[in-house]
């Protein structure tokens, strides 16, 4: 997908971009504080913020395979009947799948069907293994 910038755009950027306009930059970010610390203070009480809802799907296809990295990471634990290394690579699969879904969709990328059947089966395997997604 190839983005191309307007004449008006290119003026309005030019325009927002300008020297003038860094006291009123420097002011939004300042009155932006309270909400950001509200959003850290849900974050930190409930898991997730107000604005990481308006977003679920993005936010849940960035957490998902961090936890999943940081659990396979630790090497502490794994189901009774899958090997260490066979749940290591289930855990890194899923991960890199939902990742990489993620990306695809960031860039506005269409999903084909082999895209969808991975990601499918990467959340099939989630869900069998939910319950063993602990340390």
């Amino acid at each position: 997908m190839k983005v191309v910038a307007t004449e008006d755009f290119t003026k309005d950027w030019e325009k927002l971009s300008a020297p003038k306009y860094a006291l009123l930059r420097f002011l939004k970010n300042i009155a932006d504080i309270p909400r950001e610390i509200k959003w850290f203070w849900q974050r930190g009480r409930r898991g997730y913020s107000d604005c990481d809802v308006w977003g679920f799907d993005t936010y849940l296809a960035k957490v998902i395979p961090g936890g999943l990295r940081a659990l396979r990471d630790l090497e502490n634990s794994h189901p009774a009947l899958i090997p260490p290394k066979e749940w290591m690579a289930i855990l890194t699969n899923i991960a890199d799948e939902i990742e990489r879904a993620n990306k695809q969709y960031e860039e506005g990328v269409s999903f084909t069907k082999k895209d969808q059947k991975r990601l499918t089966l990467a959340f099939w395997k989630l869900g069998k293994h939910f319950f063993h997604l602990w340390d």
